[in-house]
């Protein structure tokens, strides 16, 4: 243990992994339970490497930096890891997007006068840029 009460992180990260891991699977449960609505999850959460496979959709309320804003996106677009091994062993044909769990995910951005304005302007370069360009999203801090 360090002096601030948390785990020495060794050269693997192997804690750091692991709680991950845990946070993963408590979030994926409390997303798979029926009785829960609306399923939100918070946008932090998103943008922090956690996978949560059978999330299908985010709501931009505001404007975030171009790398949380391309890895919440990344999220909801993930393909479901069951659809994966499926085309890896053969099970569904690759591109056969009607047959997957996950077909697909929505970014949706409320839109009223100029509320949100920025944000889609943001969401659009970063679409453009990763997907259409081919290029990694980037950003500066200064």
């Amino acid at each position: 243990m360090t002096d601030s009460n948390t785990p020495y992180l060794g050269p693997d990260n192997t804690y750091q992994t692991a709680r991950r891991d845990r946070l993963g699977d408590i979030i994926l449960d409390y997303l798979s339970d029926d009785k829960l609505e609306p399923r939100q999850v918070y946008e932090e959460i998103l943008s922090e490497g956690i996978n949560v496979h059978g999330l299908t959709h985010t709501i931009m309320l505001r404007n975030l930096d171009i790398i949380e804003m391309a890895q919440t996106i990344g999220r909801v677009i993930r393909m479901n890891k069951d659809d994966a091994a499926d085309i890896a062993n053969g099970k569904i044909p690759a591109g056969a997007v009607g047959l997957y769990r996950k077909s697909t995910g929505y970014v949706t951005v409320p839109v009223f006068k100029n509320y949100g304005a920025k944000t889609i302007k943001r969401l659009q370069h970063i679409v453009n840029t990763i997907f259409v360009e081919g290029l990694p999203a980037t950003s500066v801090v200064a």
